[in-house]
């Protein structure tokens, strides 16, 4: 098991960053159009300004990935239909929005699937050394 005290292991600092309330955290930037840098090499300090997690040490192209957006994902409203009865008898159907659902090749609300892909480039390209992917599931 890794040490999360410090960002010294990239795998598990990746790991790490999928889920909600944890440093460094990519769920927050997820929606971005851009792609989004990080540097473990730094420190990551809590709301009072104090050191939460230290800084990695030897990390590869120096502690700093990029969340890359999913460029498939499309918000759309998330209905539900229901039959109300008439006054006159019978019954029609009503439809009404209740909430939104985000649909990608890396993410669905609904199934409560997140995914994220992060390189060590800020743009995509065939020349990229490393592509990692992390993966949350809520």
């Amino acid at each position: 098991m890794s040490n999360l005290e410090n960002f010294n292991n990239i795998y598990a600092n990746l790991a790490e960053s999928a889920y909600n309330n944890r440093p460094k955290n990519f769920p927050p930037y997820a929606k971005k159009e851009t792609e989004t840098p990080f540097n473990y090499s730094e420190d990551a300090l809590n709301k009072k300004g104090e050191v939460q997690v230290s800084g990695g040490t030897n990390l590869p192209n120096d502690g700093i990935v990029y969340l890359q957006p999913d460029p498939t994902l499309k918000i759309t409203d998330k209905t539900m239909t229901t039959q109300v009865p008439k006054m006159n008898g019978g019954y029609e159907t009503q439809t009404h929005i209740t909430g939104e659902k985000q649909k990608g090749l890396l993410t669905d609300s609904e199934a409560g699937f997140n995914a994220y892909f992060v390189t060590d480039t800020p743009k995509l390209n065939k020349g990229d050394e490393t592509n990692l992917f992390g993966y949350s599931r809520e």
